[in-house]
């Protein structure tokens, strides 16, 4: 009778250790399943905003490149002019086009800022975007100091017309600089994490 019951008890025992086992293995199986379904869910989400990073970078380097163009134009008219005491200098906008300023957006990248997720994205891509956008806020100084300057009380006075041309002529300098600098990044960038995204490269003429 005492070895029959320590025969069901042994029985049971390996039967319980066994359906212990299941649960646990059960369990974990479960888990990794939900960690593989988060983790995929990251990376769907990031490769979504990269995605969109990317369109912005594109947008942006097509502002720029169109900038730069039209800034080197209208500044070798500007560096053309005859200026005199005779008017102020802001009668000379139309002589040479005015200024042009590109209109760089930088939403998606402030969004990913604020994305914890965004650590997960690739290192590399994240510090050259970085460098993209550090150089956008140069630009954005520069426009924002040139604008300064056309309503300021210098850009109107008809004695200061010569001065405030050299101090155009030097910012609109920057500017062609600064451009030139930013197209060489944002085409750097763009073979290395978009390649086949831009078309033949078309050189543009050097600053005067």
């Amino acid at each position: 009778m005492l070895h029959r019951f320590r025969r069901i008890t042994s029985d049971t025992w390996f039967a319980l250790g066994l359906e212990f086992f299941a649960i646990v293995m059960g369990v974990l199986f479960a888990l990794n399943v939900d960690e593989w379904r988060e983790q995929r869910q990251i990376e769907e989400m990031n490769a979504i905003a990269v995605e969109r990073l990317n369109d912005e970078i594109l947008r942006n380097y097509e502002e720029i490149e169109r900038s730069a163009r039209i800034v080197e134009e209208r500044y070798a008219r500007l560096a053309g002019l005859t200026v005199g005491t005779d008017g102020p200098f802001s009668e000379k906008l139309v002589q040479f086009g005015g200024y042009n300023f590109p209109d760089l957006k930088s939403s998606v990248w402030q969004r990913m800022g604020h994305d914890t997720l965004a650590n997960r994205i690739d290192p590399l891509y994240i510090d050259g975007a970085t460098e993209l956008y550090n150089q956008n806020r140069l630009l954005d100084r520069l426009s924002d100091r040139i604008f300064d300057l056309t309503v300021s009380d210098t850009f109107h006075d008809p004695e200061l017309a010569p001065l405030t041309w050299n101090i155009s002529r030097t910012m609109v300098l920057q500017q062609i600089q600064w451009e030139r600098e930013a197209l060489a990044r944002y085409e750097d960038f763009i073979q290395r994490h978009m390649p086949g995204a831009l078309a033949a490269d078309a050189p543009i003429a050097p600053a005067r």
